[in-house]
């Protein structure tokens, strides 16, 4: 009972807090990024920068991402969001948005964050195929611990997932007055969202078994299924019963938001992640 009550009391000081947050450019002029930062209030040690899921459900979890920060920030751990090259409000077009030019987003977001609020310690916290992205990247460049929701952990799994569905909403009557034929998928798309061959190459070769390990000191995973943690993780979190799926639905209109459990996780992350620090 009295740790029920901590919990609510908890729950109700971050819904209550009210963290500021700024809207910037990020990067050199020709290749800027969007991104926002959430301060924390008082002296931050930790920040946590939120690479988003890749492709349609990019958009459909701008919300998911905006509230996550909100949650972490009133914790004291500021965050920064940020849409990637090619994508979103960022400059660029959606052909130049591959895995080198990933790889560029999150040095000039990571350098920014530790930088401008003169951080010690900074975590990538990656959702989705994000995931992926963000292993390989930290496989080079030093972090200090990486969080993966949800993670994809074969991107030529996803790859030949993503291609599937694509095919069937191209032919899809519930969505188009005339669909197209099966096999008339050739303008470099999937699921309504520039996919270059490039794009495709650099995701397929990535797997999150193969690139854990020498990736990052500390690894968490926030999965669906919890109960046999994979070995690279060094702690798991359960994704509540329920949470919405990111490509479980196709449409735009079915945004994702931060539920009251989902929540209550992402204030025992951002706890867990303050209790860290040295």
């Amino acid at each position: 009972m009295l740790a029920d009550i901590a919990e609510r009391t908890d729950m109700a000081r971050c819904a209550e807090k009210t963290v500021d947050w700024e809207p910037f450019w990020l990067g050199p002029p020709g290749r800027r990024l969007y991104a926002s930062l959430h301060h924390a209030s008082g002296r931050a040690r930790t920040g946590v920068l939120l690479a988003p899921p890749l492709l349609a459900e990019q958009p459909r979890s701008r919300r998911l991402m905006f509230e996550v920060a909100g949650v972490l920030a009133a914790l004291g751990l500021p965050c920064l969001r940020f849409d990637y090259y090619g994508t979103g409000d960022s400059e660029g077009s959606g052909e130049a948005h591959d895995l080198d030019a990933m790889h560029s987003d999150l040095e000039f977001a990571a350098a920014r964050l530790r930088q401008q609020m003169g951080l010690e310690r900074v975590v990538l916290m990656a959702w989705r195929g994000g995931a992926l992205v963000a292993c390989s990247w930290a496989l080079q460049h030093a972090i200090d611990a990486l969080v993966l929701c949800d993670p994809v952990m074969d991107g030529s799994a996803w790859l030949v997932e993503l291609e599937s569905a694509d095919r069937m909403e191209r032919v899809s009557p519930g969505r188009y007055l005339h669909p197209a034929r099966l096999g008339d998928s050739d303008d470099g798309q999937l699921m309504g969202f520039p996919a270059s061959a490039e794009w495709r190459r650099g995701i397929s070769s990535l797997r999150i078994a193969d690139m854990a390990l020498q990736a990052c000191p500390t690894i968490w995973a926030v999965l669906r299924n919890a109960s046999a943690p994979p070995a690279w993780a060094d702690q798991t979190f359960a994704l509540p019963p329920g949470t919405p799926r990111f490509d479980g639905q196709t449409r735009m209109d079915a945004t994702l938001f931060l539920s009251p459990q989902l929540r209550r996780l992402v204030v025992e992350l951002g706890k867990a992640l303050v209790s860290l620090e040295p």
